[in-house]
């Protein structure tokens, strides 16, 4: 990448031009008390848990969350260092102490001691602390007394470990009507509770005042041929479609309005099935009404179907013809069969499933076989015990900030964490941060550079990783390509030592292996600079020519003796490849620091031109990125 120390180049952001301009007046030494007609002055504000000192306008100060000192430039005292004292930091493998600065600890999720060492500070000890939550579930955590304390959990002592049987599931009385049963509570867990639909009251025993039996009394159901009346709960009744007479027992008058008219009713596909029924229940089901006191004959519905006795899915026998047996799921048992000599199988037998993650519910022994569950035929679920879902070690977090906890599979993947399988334990810790090693990168150009990456982010990068605590050398990635002097434009304003591929890769004229840029090998020409023009593809380059020529090649001329290097007509871009990306990315993190005094090559990765390759350089390339 090739940079100069040539005159300030125009921007297509707007601030970007500014923080550029702003920072070329501080390189250079001019303590300029306005910028804009706004006074500029020292500003104090945190990065990365210190605090750092930047010349600045009152309105950059304030959007950058740090303290205006007016009239006043940057010096070595102008912002002064945070106090630094004892942090203890909490950890699946235990506790350590750090010296650091209050808001560096308070980052780490530490505890700050103020004005003191880690000789002087002793650290609580961390255990098990087991945290429950106001629905019954139970929590395993890595804390200090004083953590678990502050969380309502309790402490099950120094250095003790999170297991599956550290912090058991709490239990209480479960509100809940278990179909089919008089059982309206139940001792269990909060899972097995919410598996029954039920109210859990943790740590509290079943009795009638906890949960009061539901209200009974007398349910109206309208059958084909009559009103039904049976004694049922309200939900029972609404569940069978009938309506409830709380606290009323069932009497002829209750369900027995002044009747509708009834009469014949064909029912069926083909309108063959003949039954008594009021107008509206013949509508009900789908049939045809013949009218009022019109009765069932041979030939009311047209020609009768054969008919047989039918087993309908709850066991009862009547009979009807095939295709309305059919119709309501029933089982035909053939033309001219009597309910008095077949016999329907009864309904499938209810009882308690226990479910892999530890739940329960009120299934058939087929339906808990396709959950994959295991099956207690007249069980309800609160005098069952079913056993608890598994559990493992589980990693939340990145880096060297993650944690590891003792969890479900299930929960883990809620939390985005990372599960090690059954019965695996955080220690030892399963979570530690990936070695770091030497990373060999080629750029487009074919120029191979050395960082030092995780495994991960190396492959990431499509480079080659050179494997764990292995470091960047000039030989780890092969042999570097000879380099001689480039000169760039069209009389070649400008020069640089790099290698043949990335000369002609930017347009240069390669001047030979070994050759140098002292003495300088490439002459200007009179009114040549910079000339920004634009590919068909829409990349922005700069190239050096004169005027006229710009003007030819529909570009903008930046002025007599202005560079290409840093690139006027695409910011970020050092290596007027038209394009910003990973190449100078590279450049950047490479050649960070001071730049070198008295060199004969330029200092390229400095693209804010202050003399030093650092952060400001390297936001600029992120900022324009892709562009």
């Amino acid at each position: 990448m090739l940079k100069d120390r040539a005159a300030g180049q125009p921007s297509s952001c707007g601030w970007a031009r500014g923080l550029r301009a702003l920072l070329l007046i501080l390189a250079i030494g001019v303590t300029a008390a306005t910028a804009n007609g706004q006074t500029i002055g020292a500003c104090c504000f945190p990065q990365a848990g210190v605090i750092i000192c930047q010349n600045l306008t009152q309105e950059q100060c304030s959007a950058a969350g740090g303290q205006f000192h007016a009239n006043t430039l940057c010096s070595a005292t102008t912002c002064a260092p945070p106090p630094l004292g004892a942090c203890c930091i909490v950890s699946p493998a235990g506790i350590s102490c750090q010296q650091l600065s209050q808001a560096q600890c308070t980052n780490l999720g530490g505890t700050w001691h103020a004005g003191t060492t880690c000789a002087n500070v002793t650290c609580a000890p961390t255990g098990a602390c087991c945290v429950t939550s106001v629905l019954g579930g139970t929590q395993c955590l890595i804390r200090t007394q004083a953590q678990c304390t502050a969380l309502n959990g309790a402490w099950q002592g120094p250095n003790t470990t999170c297991t599956a049987n550290t912090c058991p599931p709490v239990t209480g009385a479960c509100c809940a009507t278990i179909p089919g049963t008089t059982v309206n509570c139940f001792q269990g867990t909060a899972a097995q509770c919410a598996a029954a639909n039920g109210t859990f009251h943790p740590g509290a025993t079943c009795s009638p005042t906890l949960c009061p039996p539901p209200v009974t009394g007398a349910c109206c159901l309208a059958q084909p041929a009559a009103v039904q009346c049976i004694q049922s709960t309200q939900a029972q009744c609404a569940a069978a479609g009938g309506v409830f007479h709380a606290n009323t027992p069932c009497s002829n008058q209750l369900c027995s309005p002044t009747p509708a008219p009834t009469g014949a009713c064909c029912l069926g596909t083909a309108g063959v099935l003949c039954v008594i029924a009021t107008q509206a229940q013949c509508l009900a089901n789908g049939g045809t009404w013949q009218g009022a006191n019109t009765s069932c004959t041979n030939t009311t519905c047209g020609s009768p179907p054969a008919v047989g006795a039918c087993c309908a899915p709850n066991g009862f026998c009547f009979v009807s013809s095939h295709a309305f047996c059919t119709a309501i799921g029933g089982t035909f048992q053939g033309a001219g069969t009597a309910c008095s000599a077949v016999t329907c199988n009864p309904p499938p037998v209810l009882g308690a499933c226990c479910f892999a993650n530890g739940g329960c519910g009120i299934t058939t022994q087929a339906q808990c076989a396709t959950l994959g569950g295991v099956f207690t035929a007249n069980t309800p679920c609160g005098l069952t015990n079913c056993p608890p879902p598994p559990t493992g070690a589980c990693c939340t977090g990145f880096g060297a900030g993650a944690l590891c906890h003792i969890t479900t599979a299930a929960q883990c993947a809620a939390q985005n964490g990372v599960f090690h399988g059954v019965n695996t334990t955080c220690n030892p810790n399963p979570c530690a941060p990936p070695p770091i090693g030497a990373c060999c990168l080629t750029t487009n150009s074919g120029v191979v550079h050395c960082l030092l990456t995780t495994q991960f982010q190396c492959t990431s990068f499509n480079g080659t990783w050179q494997g764990p605590n292995t470091t960047c050398t000039n030989t780890t990635c092969n042999t570097p390509p000879a380099t001689g002097a480039c000169c760039f434009g069209n009389t070649g304003l400008a020069c640089a030592v790099i290698s043949q591929i990335q000369c002609q890769a930017m347009g240069g004229t390669f001047q030979g292996v070994g050759t140098t840029c002292n003495p300088l090998p490439c002459a200007p020409g009179s009114g040549m600079g910079a000339c920004c023009i634009t590919s068909p593809a829409g990349a922005h380059f700069c190239v050096i020519t004169s005027q006229s020529q710009c003007t030819n090649l529909n570009g903008v001329f930046q002025g007599a003796g202005t560079s290409c290097v840093p690139s006027p007509c695409n910011p970020g871009d050092a290596d007027n490849d038209g394009g910003v990306g990973v190449n100078d990315l590279l450049a950047v993190i490479t050649a960070w620091g001071p730049c070198p005094e008295k060199s004969p090559e330029p200092c390229y990765a400095d693209i804010n031109v202050s003399g030093d390759v650092e952060i400001n350089d390297l936001l600029i390339v992120v900022v324009n990125w892709g562009n």
